[in-house]
């Protein structure tokens, strides 16, 4: 993303390594919580999982026009005492997706009763079911998905879904 978002468009980025740091400079904040599933052992999930958490005290450090978004549901990420400041969107922001998603069922559901020929599409580039996903908590190996794999640049066949190497 940096390379093919940031540096083509001559973006600049910061990477910083606490949310303190930038917390005053921030317009916007897209919480979500560390993802167990993204880990490969217990003990770096377990190190990392309550490192970013916003709360209270790190609100004082950023803007009055702040807004924060969150996909929901939240496990501790945020603290339920930022749910009463006016810089909270997150309930809103889960009410409208609601709406979204149903006025966007709609439409497709018009195009497919306009077109019977519209049938659920991979692109050209993308394998279904030829190869297994090394991450046994792919969405691709607890649940009843096909199993959908990309080349890299290096050859390499990754999952759609996480991005792991097959097997």
């Amino acid at each position: 993303i940096i390379t093919e978002v940031f540096e083509k468009n001559n973006i600049e980025d910061k990477e910083v390594s606490t949310m303190e740091e930038v917390m005053g400079e921030l317009d916007i904040i897209y919480m979500t919580r560390v993802q167990k599933e993204r880990f490969f052992n217990e003990a770096d999930y377990v190190r990392l999982k309550d490192t970013y958490i916003l709360d209270r005290a790190k609100l004082k450090l950023a803007k009055e026009d702040l807004s924060i978004l969150h996909p929901l549901p939240r496990v501790n990420e945020i603290a339920v005492e930022v749910d009463d400041d006016p810089r909270a969107c997150y309930f809103r922001q889960a009410l409208n997706g609601k709406y979204v998603r149903m006025a966007l069922i709609l439409k497709l559901l018009d195009w497919a009763k306009a077109d019977p020929s519209i049938k659920y599409m991979v692109p050209d580039d993308v394998e279904v079911n030829t190869h297994r996903c090394s991450n046994r908590k792919c969405i691709s190996n607890v649940e009843n998905v096909d199993s959908l794999f990309r080349k890299d640049e290096e050859g390499n066949c990754l999952c759609v879904y996480c991005e792991s190497k097959a097997i």
